[in-house]
């Protein structure tokens, strides 16, 4: 059954782009565009639907929009594309349900991954979002070529990724997973790989930025 996707975005020419890209692309279906919040949040209350895919930062809905369609419809995907956000944005956005991040410059590849992602309840950003929310960040190299390449994690990279942000040993994470060592070993290497980190320190912070941890975890720490 086609993955049913709603658009959230004011701009006719990028909602109109994303209709027809959508109509192009087998597994997926268009399910309606909304203008404004009121428009979607008529369609929350009165239509069925897999994935949202929103302008968040447009000033005709604001985060007020994600938290929204994730109260009303907790199970559906929300793949935020909007220009370059600032950090702050980027953090409020995630911490307020956008499962998935690309740029209105990303190919249609990548627009359709991260479709498919936020519907599993994944994350998917662009390399170039995570690049520019993380680049302060002491502890995390990024390689010199930025691309717009997608950095997805499953759910049970997630998962590993909170548990070493919370100070679990891998031997601890493998038994709380019903996992063997080695492969959260494996899982922990692939993870710093993808991400393109080379400490904890990384994987932390990189939890702490993208709300896969609060950062309220860390503020009564005595190490």
């Amino acid at each position: 059954m086609a993955l049913k996707v709603l658009i959230a975005d004011p701009n006719y020419l990028s909602g109109k782009g994303l209709q027809c890209m959508i109509a192009e692309i087998p597994g997926l279906a268009f399910a309606g565009i909304c203008k404004n919040y009121a428009e979607l949040e008529l369609a929350v209350i009165n239509h069925e639907f897999d994935v949202v895919v929103m302008d968040h930062l447009s000033a005709d809905f604001g985060m007020d929009a994600v938290r929204m369609v994730r109260q009303e419809k907790p199970k559906c995907g929300i793949l935020a594309i909007t220009d370059m956000p600032r950090k702050r944005s980027f953090s409020e956005a995630v911490e307020a349900g956008v499962n998935s991040y690309v740029l209105r410059e990303c190919e249609r590849e990548e627009i359709v991954d991260a479709i498919q992602a936020a519907h599993k309840g994944e994350k998917f950003y662009c390399g170039k979002i995570v690049n520019e929310v993380m680049q302060s960040v002491d502890e995390i190299q990024i390689g010199a070529e930025i691309s717009c390449d997608g950095i997805k994690l499953s759910a049970r990279e997630a998962e590993i990724i909170r548990y070493v942000a919370e100070g679990l040993t891998n031997k601890e994470i493998a038994d709380l997973l019903f996992l063997s060592s080695h492969t959260v070993t494996t899982h922990r290497k692939n993870i710093m790989a993808k991400l393109g980190v080379n400490n904890t320190a990384g994987l932390v912070m990189f939890a702490i930025k993208n709300g896969i941890v609060s950062p309220n975890h860390f503020l009564f720490s005595t190490n």
